[in-house]
């Protein structure tokens, strides 16, 4: 079955899209690759040989290995893709509203707001794992050095002594402003990617979003600052510039199937010193280790604003669910591996000695539903409440009025 590309109508009722504060298949996408991260957290802490980074690792050519490191099934777990994935819809996402509106008070709402909407959940996560370090409730460095192996990356966290200001400075400046060694929660790496990425693309709509050559400018702009993953962030700001513009209209027609598969086998890329279906794309890895998952974000995300069978599955109720708590789901599950998935495993496999492989699904089924239940309280009562407080400092600083500006 070959999808096709729908030729649709320019979008010209902008005020009912607006009333629409996120887009249906966007989130659903973010909630994919929320659940792609956590079951590479899984895999890293508790099947390490599954890791060409790994140090440690050694290439068996084992059945389990092939399939799992040589083939496009690693896609199921490839986290550098679903972070390509993230920022490439946080880029169209981002400008979604300006290109519907063309509303230039949007982009200074958004800019101002963009540090206290990352920040609140993100001090809340860290203050999560400092109580976790405190009350000496991470196992992780037990089942590393018992169990697992795997002493080079889940065995070395929260491998220090708790430091409430060295916990306030992560929370509130560096994980955003520096970066660095996020010693409380490590997936904060990726949050100064994200505010920095945002800034960008905010700074490019207000300079040149209405030019008549901005995607000119946008193709000079990806070659220019070429830092890392910002670039997906200008892409992801470049589809969706294209999806509401009228050279949408006279784009051919082609397989999105093709498309698709284009992505995910170039999203499941992994180097390794073997020959391997990606040898050919090791050049690409060479000039940066980001850019054939920034790609595969780009083709993915042409596929799915192109089908319309695509976007009704990202849009669908579990899709949406997921979407909806996937920044909790990110910030805050690998607190729960390394606290109640060590505990859990430690009882099933230490204490009941069940067989590894058993101990492993039931230690992943019982601590998903912890952190999908927890991400969901934390959606509800810090998530949206740094929205809401985000809007209020901009109105109270800035406007001294309620602005009807959405997220």
């Amino acid at each position: 079955m070959y999808f096709r590309i729908i030729k649709t109508k320019k979008i010209c009722d902008t005020t009912n899209q607006l009333k629409e504060n996120r887009i249906a298949y966007i989130d659903g996408i973010r909630g994919m690759a929320a659940l792609i991260v956590v079951f590479h957290h899984y895999l890293l802490s508790f099947y390490p040989r599954l890791f060409p980074a790994n140090p440690d690792f050694v290439y068996s050519g084992g059945i389990l290995q092939n399939t799992a490191i040589l083939s496009p099934l690693n896609i199921l777990y490839n986290s550098s893709f679903a972070i390509g994935l993230f920022f490439v819809i946080s880029g169209y996402a981002l400008s979604y509203k300006y290109f519907v509106s063309k509303n230039v008070e949007y982009l200074r709402s958004s800019t101002i707001r963009r540090y206290f909407r990352l920040e609140i959940p993100i001090l809340f996560s860290v203050i999560v794992s400092y109580l976790l370090l405190k009350f000496g409730l991470y196992g992780n460095q037990a089942i590393a050095e018992n169990y697992t192996h795997s002493t080079y990356w889940f065995g070395s966290l929260w491998n220090m002594n708790p430091d409430f200001f060295k916990m306030l400075k992560e929370g509130v400046y560096s994980s955003l402003f520096t970066g660095g060694t996020l010693s409380y929660n490590p997936v904060l790496w990726t949050m100064i990617i994200e505010f920095m990425g945002s800034i960008v693309v905010f700074a490019i709509l207000a300079l040149f979003g209405s030019s008549a050559k901005r995607f000119l400018i946008y193709g000079l702009l990806i070659i220019i600052i070429h830092v890392g993953f910002i670039p997906a962030f200008i892409i992801g700001l470049a589809l969706c510039d294209y999806y509401h513009s009228e050279e949408r209209k006279s784009s051919p027609s082609i397989s999105v199937l093709m498309i698709l598969v284009f992505a995910l086998y170039i999203g499941s890329y992994q180097r390794i010193e073997v020959n391997s279906i990606w040898s050919i794309f090791n050049f690409i890895s060479e000039t940066d280790k980001s850019y054939p998952y920034i790609i595969a974000a780009s083709f993915f995300l042409f596929a799915v604003i192109n089908s319309n069978v695509l976007k009704r599955f990202f849009s669908t109720g579990i899709m949406q669910f997921f979407g909806k708590i996937s920044f909790s789901v990110y910030l805050l599950h690998l607190l729960v591996i390394g606290s109640l998935g060590s505990f859990l495993f430690n009882y099933f496999f230490g204490a009941m000695h069940i067989s590894y492989i058993f101990s492993f699904v039931l230690m992943i089924t019982l601590s998903s539903a912890a952190i999908v239940g927890l991400s969901y309280l934390m959606y509800r009562y810090i998530d949206l409440s740094g929205i809401r407080f985000s809007k209020w400092v901009y109105q109270k600083s800035f406007t001294g009025k309620e602005t009807g500006i959405g997220e």
